[in-house]
């Protein structure tokens, strides 16, 4: 295990062969992409560096992949969600897996949000 500052950014392994990745860079290439094996389309980790966040880098990643797989009725995002990704116009088909993403390991996003804005009201 590395010990890191908690201001420093996070570090990713690049992925393996078989899977895609898409990088978004703004001067600098960024650290590479880290996944697991699942049973649909799952964006599993978005890394936006420290200086580039709250430019809406994330949902221009997240628009990205819903566009990649036009013909999926369900694409996945692992957990945990930043309050932002929680947003959008993808909500029928986008859903919150945990590896390998079966039906029983799946919970519908804009579903959840709306029953935790009913069991606890702001």
């Amino acid at each position: 295990m590395l010990e890191r500052s908690l201001t420093d950014d996070t570090v990713f392994v690049p992925h393996p062969k078989k899977e895609n990745a898409r990088i978004f860079w703004k001067r600098n290439l960024c650290d590479g992409h880290s996944s697991q094996c699942y049973m649909l389309p799952v964006l599993d980790t978005m890394f936006v560096r420290k200086k580039f966040r709250r430019c809406g880098l994330g949902m221009q990643m997240l628009q990205d992949f819903c566009q990649s797989f036009p013909s999926e009725d369900a694409l996945g995002l692992s957990c945990p969600l930043s309050a932002d990704m929680e947003k959008g116009n993808e909500q029928p088909r986008l859903w919150e897996v945990e590896a390998p993403g079966d039906w029983t390991q799946r919970v519908n996003i804009w579903l959840k949000i709306q029953l935790e804005q009913t069991c606890f009201p702001k």
